[in-house]
């Protein structure tokens, strides 16, 4: 195998020692600069970071090129009654209605990691990542799932129905690189499948400077992949695969039967309420996230959006537009992400599904609110109170926004005018 590509500059030793030394002096200047500007006191605040999820892509810590050995684990939502507050005049509040793309110069790195080849801004995806025969349906990033607006597409595969025997990996949907491409990254993680932990795999491709991708929910990995750890690996050495090459396959593991599959490009930035949540190197995964559809030619495009299908009834979805996770945050309205005081993760997503539902999420909730309800209001309208009401699951989510950054909620079983039970929340955009 041909193990060279164009304008590609092969990873060197040299080159990973001037990055990491670039890297820490960079490190140095910046802290220095933040020691400065708070006035050098000699008081410090051990603020709490939330590890990642396996949707959040989790950035190279020091520049350290080398396999981690623990996962990050999400801790379980807190659910607790806070007192609202005046309006946080710290974040700058972009009034921008939905999110856009801006022609920027194009990063080097993504989530910390530096590029190893020659940027390519018309880069265009050649083979299909699942074959079109394996593809029961197809959804856009956006949607609104467990708390989060899911930052890639989703390739339904399996049955989706939970597995109720396990003898190892089907290897029955094949997963293949779309265009020549370097492994980056690989998150392990283990799974509970009938009493056995299995596996599962997560990984991060580079295939120009400025675009990147993330394959979800596979598992065995190919053969080229050797000597990974529980939790995230970071490549010293990058690995090569060619064009329509077996990376791995989809593990058969998850219920949803899926495949994720996000593209995210750096010459591009997508735009939030509050921006500076998402430029602060933890959040590339979302600041440079695109459409993955949108990397192929029209008549494979055309062929995943006959395959769209709404995120929770799997009804057919009529469309030739895509939709990105940053496209639900609204300015000025609940449709958003929203997070607790010093979290990276979100604690509650609000949006709409492909065929304008509402939708209210956490970690283990979901509403959804058809427009025949009589509580419907599309979540890009709410600008002030309102309050949900789901006949089917006799759930409330009564929702309050105090200001486009501050957002209060209350939710529980009963009606939004005969409340029985209350989980509340003050939370931050």
């Amino acid at each position: 195998m041909n193990n060279t590509i164009k304008d590609v500059i092969q990873p060197t030793k040299a080159f990973y020692i001037q990055t990491s030394i670039l890297y820490v002096k960079t490190v140095v200047i910046a802290f220095s600069l933040i020691l400065i500007q708070s006035g050098c006191t000699s008081q410090s605040s051990q603020s709490s970071r939330n590890t990642a999820t396996m949707d959040s892509l989790q950035p190279l810590e020091q520049n350290n090129l080398m396999p981690t050995t623990s996962i990050p684990t999400e801790s379980p939502n807190k659910m607790k009654t806070l007192t609202p507050t005046a309006k946080n005049s710290n974040f700058r509040v972009t009034n921008t209605p939905k999110s856009t793309h801006t022609n920027i110069q194009t990063n080097n790195t993504f989530n910390g990691l530096p590029c190893v080849t020659s940027p390519n801004l018309n880069l265009e995806f050649s083979n299909l990542v699942v074959e079109n025969k394996q593809i029961k349906h197809t959804a856009p990033p956006g949607s609104v799932n467990s708390g989060m607006l899911k930052r890639h597409a989703y390739f339904f595969v399996g049955s989706g129905m939970p597995v109720t025997a396990w003898n190892g990996y089907p290897q029955s949907v094949p997963v293949f690189a779309p265009t020549d491409s370097w492994l980056r990254q690989v998150q392990v993680y283990e799974q509970s499948v009938i009493g056995n932990t299995v596996l599962e795999y997560e990984l991060v491709l580079e295939a120009s400077c400025n675009i990147w991708y993330r394959l979800g929910h596979l598992g065995p990995v190919s053969d080229k992949i050797k000597d990974l750890s529980i939790g995230y690996n970071y490549i010293t050495e990058p690995i090569f695969f060619e064009s329509g090459e077996i990376i791995s396959y989809w593990s058969g593991i998850n219920p949803g039967g899926n495949i994720d599959f996000g593209v995210y490009n750096t010459s591009t930035i997508n735009t939030f309420t509050n921006q500076d949540r998402y430029t602060d190197g933890l959040n590339d995964h979302q600041l440079y996230e695109d459409c993955p559809f949108n990397y192929f030619d029209k008549k494979i495009q055309q062929q995943f959006y006959q395959k769209l299908s709404e995120e929770i009834t799997l009804l057919p979805v009529t469309t030739t537009e895509c939709r990105k996770s940053s496209d639900q945050d609204i300015a000025g309205s609940i449709s958003g992400e929203w997070f607790e005081q010093n979290s990276i993760t979100p604690t509650v997503s609000i949006g709409s599904s492909l065929l304008g539902s509402a939708r209210f999420t956490t970690r283990d909730l979901e509403v959804s609110i058809d427009p025949e309800n009589i509580t419907y209001v599309h979540p890009s309208k709410v600008t002030s109170n309102h309050c949900y009401y789901s006949d089917n699951t006799n759930i409330y989510v009564d929702l309050d926004l105090i200001d486009p950054l501050t957002l209060i909620v209350s939710y529980g079983e009963g009606t939004c005018s005969a409340k029985k039970s209350a989980t509340n929340l003050q939370l931050n955009k």
